[in-house]
């Protein structure tokens, strides 16, 4: 691995009231705060068998990122040249973890 690429890794969290609830925008859907992290990481097309398992589940495999298992904490959202990709699939190695992103879809403003 290079880790020659640099991506951010972004943890959507859902806003709380003072009270502990969920803060909720005027049609009722919770507003979240977004916490990114740019880390490197090893950036390649993902092979034929995982965009094949990933079209049985109605995904469209887009890139596997390899990161420092370290730097990752569960992130739901990769940021790589600007586009977002939704983490779909994540596999331990040793000291590295693959994610395995898809195109981000169902929301309105893309983030």
């Amino acid at each position: 691995m290079y880790y020659s690429d640099r991506v951010k890794l972004v943890q959507k969290t859902v806003q709380k009231d003072s009270a502990g609830a969920a803060v909720l925008d005027d049609i009722g859907n919770p507003v979240y705060t977004e916490t990114a992290t740019e880390v490197w990481a090893d950036v390649k097309s993902p092979s034929r068998a995982e965009a094949a398992a990933a079209g049985a589940m109605g995904l469209k495999a887009s890139a596997v990122v390899t990161v420092h298992v370290t730097d990752y904490s569960g992130q739901t959202v990769v940021e790589i040249d600007g586009d977002r990709l939704a983490v779909y699939r994540t596999f331990k190695k040793a000291e590295d973890v693959e994610l395995y992103v898809t195109e981000k879809r169902g929301e309105a403003d893309g983030h």
